[in-house]
């Protein structure tokens, strides 16, 4: 038999009352007490299940038994500290301040977290034409760049980077004299080895290492490289890759992104820009220096 619209509605909402007198009724039900502390039945449940959630499934009754026994000797053991007056030592006084403090940047981030949330959803997304014609208008900043197969060696003087090149001259392998000499931490495990790289990866040699990799051919060895950032360097590149432009298809979500940054940042500059207006701020940047700034005044 089908039950009436009406008959539906009764039934949701008798649910509903009766799930309301049972949070009332955990709310009141008190599961123990130690001395005068008490332990409602809802202050257990969500003490054993944050959230509404158990990591353990259904627990049984005897898991909960044994964490009401643990709730019962940890209160038992809290009440006899404060009856030697622990919460009061200047040691517990300090780690509560330093509590309070944390609380207090834990709800400022929060607040902030749902505020910046907030005002990204009132933020237009960039439209399928505004992402063509930004990816139309900047086709230079879509692509992938060129790539060289690079293996290096780091020594600190040309008489160290001349004597490795003659070690490779006679036949020795890259890849151990590397290991052996090189001074370079992030590739001397793997034998001088970079892997595919492209300028931007190379810049933090100098420009003169990213210059000579992609200049040399492929197989080379090359001559001592001293780099402006005080190093000198034997490398060897290998396979070249040219840089490949990137359909519209392949660049598009970057595109999107990007136009969606500058809308945000435009959208907080305002924001901030009108709230600097309104707000009454005072700022001391004297006090912000170093003090061996200070001291030579």
């Amino acid at each position: 038999m089908r039950m009436s619209k009406g008959r539906g509605v009764t039934a949701g909402v008798l649910l509903l009352l009766l799930a309301a007198a049972a949070a009332i009724q955990a709310r009141e039900q008190i599961v123990a007490r130690v001395n005068k502390t008490k332990l409602t039945l809802e202050e257990f449940n969500g003490a054993i299940s944050p959230g509404g959630r158990s990591p353990r499934g259904t627990m049984t009754t005897e898991f909960k038994q044994m964490m009401l026994d643990r709730w019962i000797d940890s209160e038992l053991l809290y009440q006899e500290a404060v009856r030697r007056k622990i919460h009061r030592s200047e040691e517990v006084k300090k780690q509560m301040d330093d509590l309070k403090r944390r609380v207090k940047e834990m709800e400022r981030s929060v607040v902030l977290q749902a505020f910046t949330q907030g005002e990204m959803e009132e933020i237009k997304q960039p439209t399928d034409e505004e992402v063509k014609k930004h990816y139309e208008d900047n086709m230079d900043k879509f692509n992938i760049p060129e790539r060289v197969m690079l293996s290096l060696i780091m020594v600190k003087t040309e008489d160290e980077a001349q004597a490795a090149i003659k070690r490779l001259k006679d036949g020795e392998d890259f890849a151990a004299v590397a290991s052996e000499i090189s001074t370079e931490p992030s590739t001397k495990r793997r034998g001088g080895n970079m892997g595919n790289v492209d300028r931007a990866r190379l810049g933090r040699f100098g420009p003169e290492v990213s210059a000579a990799a992609f200049a040399l051919k492929s197989g080379a060895i090359s001559d001592p490289i001293v780099s402006s950032t005080g190093s000198v360097y034997v490398l060897k590149p290998g396979e070249k890759t040219p840089a490949v432009q990137k359909t519209f298809e392949q660049a598009s979500q970057q595109a999107r992104s990007f136009l969606l940054m500058e809308s945000q940042k435009a959208h907080y500059d305002a924001l901030l820009s009108g709230l600097r207006e309104k707000a009454k701020i005072e700022k001391h940047p004297e006090l912000l220096k170093a003090k061996d700034e200070a001291g030579e005044r």
